[in-house]
């Protein structure tokens, strides 16, 4: 092929083009159309398994903000109840539970959090999501 060099112009149809591979001192050739479509198909199949991998978290996370927004209402109905009978030890409001020990949860969202306080709970924390402020 060095003995005889060409300009690609001179090729006049392209599926003739054809590749020189060489590896571990072996050589090989291959048509380029069939490389390049092997590569095309290569990303097509990983985009799909991305947008696949994408999907499921974007669904995990609106399962997570609606989590977020029930507990976020229970903690307002919490704090307004608390605030209202004035108590400051162990507090139950339907299905949350806040203890001044230092765990919350509600079983109706699914969720727990572990925090330290000393003092009573206040709403005052930022928790921040898509549409999501606490």
């Amino acid at each position: 092929m060095a003995l005889f060099p060409f300009s690609i112009s001179d090729i006049d149809d392209p599926e003739h083009i054809r590749v020189v591979l060489y590896a571990s001192g072996r050589m090989g050739h291959a048509p380029l159309n069939a490389l390049l479509k092997q590569n095309y198909q290569d990303i097509e199949h990983f985009d799909k398994k991305q947008s696949k991998n994408i999907t499921q978290l974007s669904q995990r996370i609106d399962a997570l903000e609606q989590q977020l927004k029930i507990m976020m209402g229970d903690l307002e109905n919490l704090n307004k109840n608390t605030k209202q009978s004035g108590e400051k030890s162990d507090i139950k409001h339907e299905d949350l539970k806040i203890e001044s020990v230092g765990h919350m949860e509600s079983h109706h969202a699914g969720l727990s959090v572990g925090f330290a306080a000393q003092k009573s709970i206040e709403s005052d924390f930022i928790v921040s999501g898509k549409d999501i402020k606490f």
